[in-house]
């Protein structure tokens, strides 16, 4: 059976673009993505709980955010010297202690002040990987290293 005329979609061969069009919409809701508006929600939490950092939050690839430390009075010398760090959000208890509650609460931030959770249904195992969105934590950029206002002042 092709093709039968007394139903709408044209029979078993209308139905595939109906279910192929579920199965993307599925998708779209299963991948890992962030919209603009949960990373402006994120940015407004992190400056309203740290007015005193000057921070850069940016959407990479519809899948992940950027959020790197750029200025404040805060001395991470003893972690990077360079002006620029990638903290491995993952492992916060290899920092030192007294910058341990600062990275925590940024993460905390990250996956719980958007309209969109943050979850984790990875599986490595079996080289499966599912996330809300990706997150990169960062001291200074590449290109712009931190800066601490304590001693530049």
């Amino acid at each position: 059976m092709l093709k039968d005329r007394n139903t709408p979609c044209g029979g078993v061969l209308g139905l595939i673009p109906n279910w192929w069009g579920q199965k993307l919409k599925e998708r779209k809701l299963n991948m890992a993505y962030i919209k603009t508006e949960e990373v402006k929600q994120i940015r407004e939490a992190l400056k309203n709980k740290y007015p005193n950092i000057k921070w850069s939050i940016t959407r990479e690839h519809y899948s992940n955010i950027n959020v790197c430390i750029l200025k404040s009075d805060i001395d991470f010398s003893d972690i990077e010297s360079s002006g620029y760090y990638r903290i491995n959000h993952y492992h916060l208890d290899r920092y030192p202690e007294h910058h341990q509650k600062l990275f925590n609460d940024i993460v905390d931030i990250i996956m719980n002040s958007s309209d969109r959770k943050w979850f984790d249904k990875s599986d490595s195992m079996s080289d499966y990987f599912h996330v809300a969105f990706y997150f990169d934590l960062s001291i200074g950029k590449y290109a712009k290293p931190y800066i601490n206002t304590k001693i530049a002042a």
